[in-house]
């Protein structure tokens, strides 16, 4: 994701939220968390990518200057699963 905002950044110039998305170290992690006056008002993107189009409903419902991300852990180890269709405690169902 950061080589594209950085090649929009080059296009079309400086715009608030181009500079608002690059400022995230994953804009794509899929995990978020909010307070729940916001996440009323914020639609569901149905036409881009969940990560990045929540992303864009808070920068357009929201001050920045309320938005921050935090790292919880030094080092997030992501545990991926398998699909475990036969068995729900070993992996992932559908």
């Amino acid at each position: 994701m950061t080589p594209l905002l950085r090649s929009l950044y080059k296009l079309v110039g400086h715009h608030p939220l181009i500079v608002y998305l690059d400022s995230f170290r994953y804009v794509l992690s899929g995990e978020f968390s909010m307070v729940s006056d916001l996440a009323r008002v914020n639609r569901v993107p149905g036409d881009w990518g969940l990560e990045v189009g929540t992303l864009a409903e808070v920068f357009r419902n929201t001050a920045v200057s309320r938005v921050c991300q935090v790292g919880l852990t030094d080092r997030y180890d992501h545990k991926h699963q398998e699909l475990s269709p036969d068995d729900p405690h070993k992996g992932l169902l559908e």
